[in-house]
């Protein structure tokens, strides 16, 4: 009959231990879980700065690139208002004297 007791004495104990080592495992299991997916969050995070990073400087590119092209077509529409003004002044030169 003691014999019989320890036995059950030493299944319960063995059975509590595998509980309690499963217990804990899945507790480190969870822990690592939330540690990665705070990772994978941050790391969201940064692309979505970089994305909008890039969209921002996409826009200015395009921005300045409009706004040279602007610049260069008022440009050259006041050379050739001044090109004909030289034109006109060479033409006026050679009829004066």
């Amino acid at each position: 009959m003691l014999g019989f007791l320890t036995e059950s004495v030493g299944l319960l104990v063995l059975a509590t231990l595998t509980l309690g080592l499963f217990v804990f495992f899945h507790f480190i299991l969870f822990k690592e879980y939330l540690s990665t997916k705070r990772i994978h969050f941050q790391r969201i995070t940064q692309l979505e700065n970089l994305v909008q990073q890039e969209l921002d400087r996409s826009k200015a590119l395009f921005l300045g690139d409009q706004q040279f092209h602007r610049i260069k077509a008022e440009t050259e529409e006041k050379l050739g208002l001044i090109k004909i003004l030289l034109e006109l002044m060479g033409k006026d030169k050679k009829k004066g004297p």
